[in-house]
């Protein structure tokens, strides 16, 4: 036995598979532009996260220095003092002497 479908459905059909096939297609184009999208915005975030990564890098060898720096510069500070305090004692020293 075969089956003898109407050609009036033959033709209901034939539209309802194109139409679904055009949703289809269209479907897969946003979901490759999506999918591209996703792509782009997933490395723009890696290179940022990369970015942030060097940043914290530079910012602590920064810091780094910075202390340094401040440590010298309150090491010569002491020093000033200190040749400063001296200098005062033989001053007081030459003038008691004079």
């Amino acid at each position: 036995m075969s089956l003898h479908v109407a050609p009036w459905s033959q033709e209901g059909l034939r539209e309802s598979n194109n139409l679904r096939f055009e949703e289809l297609r269209e479907t897969n184009a946003e979901l490759s532009s999506l999918q591209a999208s996703s792509y782009l915005t997933r490395k723009d975030l890696d290179q940022a996260r990369k970015d942030m990564a060097t940043m914290n890098v530079q910012l602590k060898e920064s810091n780094t220095k910075v202390l340094i720096l401040s440590k010298r510069v309150n090491d010569l500070q002491d020093a000033l003092g200190l040749m400063s305090s001296e200098g005062s004692r033989i001053s007081s020293k030459a003038g008691n002497e004079g």
